[in-house]
């Protein structure tokens, strides 16, 4: 939604008619749901374009109902009506399909958007004249013209002859659950990377604790025989791995807050965000830490268990 020195907010525009209001609850801000408007046709006094702005936004009113008026009319010479009404807050609107055919400041491009959370809705009456063609057709090439009946859709196909211009037409159910099939298996991809990553990584860390006590076993029982504490016998491994241990944990953390930056660079030039901002949560941190913490944990009953071989083995020697 957000455009250069349009004063808008992040978020997204859910343009819909009103068999979407009638098929999918969109609240007022009392909680009330919104339902189709009657009355009106092209011939009589056309309905206005309503406009439902969560309350969220009301700050922004003014503005985003001339970016809803542009959107419909780039020259404003038309002069379209449009209402303004009010929504409730932390509403989840089903928007029949992943967005990622649309560009969104405030979202991932690979981000599933079918489930948008407090959009502005832009409810068009049934009937009227407001989207020109080239709206339709840029809504189709983004997968956002949807047929209650999917019998209309080909028949017009057909008796218009327009099968040179619509490439394909899909079932929502059925793209739906290819989508949600494709999400399910790379997020199990994904989840087996991330257990090879910390295997290896655990693996190594052991093989470093190997390599070291074995190259330095005489000079460990040595300072174990003089009375050094474990901490001070093994402080340059232990050192290391802590260095590791924080590289590791700090290491994305950072990363966004340097493309954090460079997004802040470019809406103070006025220019549209490349992506959106990039955060990082309390769980995500949580992860970060507990991996670390696994990484030293094993680090540490590794190295201990090598410490008291060695002992044993020197002991029994001697």
């Amino acid at each position: 939604m957000t455009a250069p020195d349009a004063n808008l907010p992040a978020g997204e525009i859910l343009i819909v008619n009103e068999t979407y209001v009638r098929e999918q609850p969109v609240l007022d801000q009392e909680g009330r749901r919104y339902v189709p408007a009657t009355g009106g046709t092209r011939t009589s006094q056309p309905r206005p374009v309503r406009v439902i702005i969560p309350v969220s936004y009301a700050p922004h009113t003014e503005a985003i109902t001339k970016a809803v008026s542009r959107k419909l009319d780039p020259g404003l010479s038309r002069n379209i009506p449009v209402e303004t009404l009010g929504a409730k807050n932390g509403q989840r609107l089903f928007g029949y399909n992943t967005g990622a055919l649309v560009y969104s400041s405030a979202h991932p491009a690979n981000e599933d958007r079918s489930l948008m959370r407090d959009p502005i809705v832009v409810v068009v009456p049934n009937g009227s004249d407001f989207l020109t063609d080239d709206a339709y057709a840029t809504f189709a090439t983004q997968e956002g013209v949807i047929f209650p009946d999917p019998d209309d859709a080909l028949n017009a196909i057909a008796s218009e002859g327009l099968r040179d211009y619509v490439s394909s037409v899909s079932p929502v159910g059925q793209r739906i659950a290819t989508e949600l099939s494709d999400a399910v298996g790379d997020f199990r991809l994904q989840m087996f990377n991330l257990a090879l990553a910390v295997a290896v990584l655990l693996v190594a860390g052991v093989g470093i604790c190997i390599i070291y006590t074995r190259k330095n076993a005489q000079a460990i029982f040595v300072r174990h025989i003089s009375g050094w504490t474990f901490a001070a016998s093994h402080r340059f491994i232990l050192a290391v791995e802590a260095a590791i241990a924080i590289v590791f944990a700090i290491r994305i953390p950072l990363e966004v807050w340097q493309q954090n930056r460079e997004i802040a660079e470019f809406t103070a030039a006025g220019l549209p965000a490349p992506f959106p901002p990039l955060r990082v949560g309390l769980a995500d941190l949580g992860i970060i830490a507990g991996l670390a913490v696994v990484e030293l944990a094993v680090i540490l009953l590794a190295l201990s268990a090598f410490h008291r071989r060695i002992v044993k083995e020197g002991a029994s020697e001697a």
